[in-house]
């Protein structure tokens, strides 16, 4: 296979209503030629393929996928012809079919939409496990036994019939399995099983069998969808419309995917933002509870950024978009949502390999109970190939295969709702396991929101220490930066243009202003580089002992000036670290600011702590602990990333850099550190829930296979001894959505 001359397609799939359909759907669509990868995203029901455009037959591929019971719809469309609806609609506006230019296209896409049409509409009646037909079914059913009870007729030929009705898109469904090499499918094992029933002329009991299998589908299908519910209702939430305002102040209604960035929307009272942007005209509250889990309105005016999804409770607004549709804070948010949910977790990989011989070993084993007591003790055939057949039901993978999945996709959602964006499912798994958490401290433990509380100066004034300051700082992010930058404008202090500005991580910002370089960084860096006179080291020492972060100033690497900031503790902080004490989880602050002011916060808060520390340092911190237990990493700036990637678990602050959210595997959108709580405790019930279903599908099993072997079971026993662990394992995952957290709102 030539991989350098693949394309991509992608199809929406209908008529899958478990991780086991999109199991079977990529195992079909891998084995199919000219298919180079596919990837089934069960919880958006999308298939993505990368085929060879020369050997790959979407036309086949599409129509054997319908045989086996799920419907596909192109849905990135490369080319306006690929379509069906759209050449439809081509060939109809067309006047003259001969200067048509796609006339072939049309002509065969057009026949194979009229060969196929049929066959789809009996597939999908047969094999979606709709109640029409389930109900259809059961009133024969039930016609027929009472017809053989009351009237003692033999019915075993209308049962048959009854039965093959059902049956038949299951043995197809197989067959297609089979050839893609998936030869022990839960529809094998129903097929032989049922075909098996009738020949040994218990076809009332096969027919029973698949009428309760048709409902536990449905059922299954049902509480599924559930669980996705939520996830639906956020891709749903942003308006329909929007009206936009026009370079000639006119007012239009447009619809939301012809939003631009840079377009100027009205925002009334009551709307939630269509994309992200930034107010420039009016002032509201603003509800962000959707993006960030927090309650608490936020009050916003010009130049504050909103997010899409929020809710301008009581002002009118204009915005400046400053995103489109398909590439917003929402479409993100889903995004991920979505992406983690369709990831694997190592229980899953797990269960997945355990599934490839589980499934095997059951069919061996109904065999083997079919065929060893008559074949070697003389028991009667009968009875034994019945007890193999019902082996074979109750062998049904369905529950193991949906005890992981399942769970994973409510945690992360809840986890979404509650504020905590995980990016894969692996992260949900390990997050629960951490022994010891870092934290960094300035805007992690605290606020970030720092206040300029002294700026020191001896041959300069204190404005020509601020300008210096004000302008190297410019060019950064960091919260001290814009602490600085926020002082200098209160105090109507110019910002001078700056050449050649760097960020050092975990050292300072430097820049040349009117060829002077300029350096600001911390004391402990400073004195690397040039010696500090007693009067300065006096100063910084008394600063700090106060609890202030004390920054330098240098000029040509001599130290010109000082500045003092002071930070807040955040006030869920102390709460936090308590909770994660009870939790046997052991916490330690990682700062680069000074021992004093480091542990005047370490000692309000009860934690340890390792102060003056470079990103290399923490790094090395990070790394040795690792090697004895799982820690966590919490941080929001560039010097954390280091760390970040480092650490078992990386967290990241909403509000952080985002090389810091890049390296991290988990992101606290509401920037409340009782979040961090609430996903290690959210992942530690998801991981139960993990094992229960497990013992849940493995235990019921176990106590029916040995029923059946004693002889105490009925085959219609053994489905509903299937369905019924599906069932207890996929309410038992949506327990999880109940999740609350173990914080009130009243508390922050």
């Amino acid at each position: 296979m030539n991989i350098e001359k693949t394309a991509e397609i992608k199809f929406s799939i209908n008529g899958m209503d478990c991780p086991s359909c999109a199991q079977k759907i990529e195992i079909f669509s891998k084995n199919a030629k000219g298919v180079h990868e596919a990837k089934v995203n069960f919880v958006n029901s999308i298939l993505l393929l990368k085929f060879e455009p020369e050997i790959f037959k979407k036309d086949q591929f599409i129509l054997s996928t319908k045989k086996l019971g799920y419907s596909l719809q192109e849905e990135a469309i490369k080319n306006k012809y690929n379509s069906i609806a759209t050449l439809k609609k081509q060939f109809q506006k067309s006047k003259n079919f001969k200067s048509f230019p796609q006339k072939k296209i049309v002509a065969k896409k057009i026949q194979i939409d009229k060969k196929t049409s049929s066959f789809t509409k009996f597939a999908t009646f047969f094999t979606s496990q709709n109640w029409t037909l389930i109900g259809i079914l059961s009133f024969v059913y039930l016609a027929l036994l009472s017809l053989q009870y009351f009237y003692n007729k033999n019915c075993h030929s209308l049962f048959t019939g009854l039965t093959l009705i059902p049956l038949y898109p299951i043995v197809t469904k197989a067959f297609y399995l089979a050839k893609a090499k998936h030869i022990f499918s839960v529809e094998t094992l129903m097929s032989i099983s049922s075909i098996g029933a009738i020949t040994i002329g218990a076809s009332e009991e096969a027919a029973a069998v698949l009428i309760l299998y048709l409902i536990g589908e449905k059922l299954e299908s049902v509480t599924l969808a559930k669980s996705n519910q939520e996830l639906k209702m956020l891709m749903g939430i942003l308006p329909e419309t929007v009206t936009r305002v026009t370079e000639n102040h006119t007012q239009e209604i447009i619809p939301l995917s012809e939003i631009e960035v840079n377009n100027i929307l009205e925002i009334k009272p009551g709307d939630r933002f269509p994309v992200d942007g930034k107010i420039i005209s009016g002032e509201a509250f603003i509800d962000e509870s959707l993006i960030t889990g927090e309650a608490t309105p936020i009050f916003k005016n010009e130049n504050f950024p909103v997010s899409a999804g929020s809710i301008n409770l009581d002002g009118f607004l204009l915005i400046q978009a400053e995103s489109t549709a398909e590439n917003n804070t929402v479409s993100k948010l889903v995004h991920l949502i979505t992406e983690a949910q369709a990831s694997k977790t190592n229980a899953m990989r797990s269960i997945e390999k355990f599934s490839k011989i589980y499934t095997p070993t059951i069919l061996l084993l109904g065999i083997l109970v079919a065929a060893i007591p008559p074949l070697f003790f003389h028991e009667n055939w009968f009875s034994w190939i019945y007890r193999g057949l019902a082996i074979l039901l109750i062998g049904c993978p369905c529950a193991l295969v949906i005890s992981t999945p399942s769970a994973i996709s409510a945690g992360i959602l809840i986890a979404a709702k509650l504020g905590i964006l995980i990016k894969n499912a692996i992260s949900l798994e390990t997050i629960g396991k951490i022994k010891q958490i870092a934290f960094d401290k300035t805007g992690t433990l605290t606020y970030g929101k720092l206040d300029v509380t002294k700026i020191v100066s001896f041959d300069k004034s204190e404005m020509q220490i601020l300008q210096l300051a004000a302008s190297v700082e410019a060019k950064t992010n960091h919260p001290l930066a814009k602490c600085i930058i926020e002082y200098a404008k209160k105090l109507d202090v110019s910002i001078s243009d700056v050449k050649n500005s760097k960020t050092i991580p975990g050292v300072g910002v430097q820049g040349e202003i009117n060829n002077l370089a300029v350096l600001i960084c911390s004391p402990q860096y400073a004195r690397k580089i040039t010696a500090i006179s007693d009067n300065f080291a006096n100063e910084i020492i008394e600063l700090q002992t106060k609890g202030n972060t004390v920054i330098c100033i240098l000029v040509n690497f001599k130290i010109e000036g000082l500045i003092a900031l002071k930070d807040k503790i955040k006030i869920e902080a102390k709460e936090t670290i308590e909770k994660l004490k009870k939790l046997n989880i052991n916490s330690t602050i990682l700062t680069g600011d000074n021992v004093t002011t480091a542990n005047l916060i370490a000692n309000q808060l009860d934690i340890a702590v390792k102060a003056e520390l470079l990103p290399n340092e923490k790094l090395n911190f990070i790394k040795s602990t690792s090697e004895k237990s799982f820690i966590a990493m919490v941080g929001d700036g560039i010097n954390d990333a280091p760390a970040l990637a480092a650490a078992n678990i990386a967290i990241a602050m909403g509000n952080g850099s985002n090389i810091a959210i890049d390296s991290s595997q988990v992101i606290i959108t509401g920037n409340k550190l009782t979040s961090i709580v609430d996903a290690i405790s959210l992942s530690k019930k998801v991981m139960v829930t993990i094992k229960q279903n497990i013992v849940i599908a493995i235990g019921l099993k176990a106590i029916f296979f040995i029923l059946t072997i004693s002889g105490a079971t009925q085959l219609w026993m053994a489905i509903i001894a299937d369905t019924g662990a599906t069932l207890i394992v996929t309410l038992n995952s949506l327990s999880i959505l109940f999740f609350k957290s173990k914080f009130s709102i009243k508390k922050l």
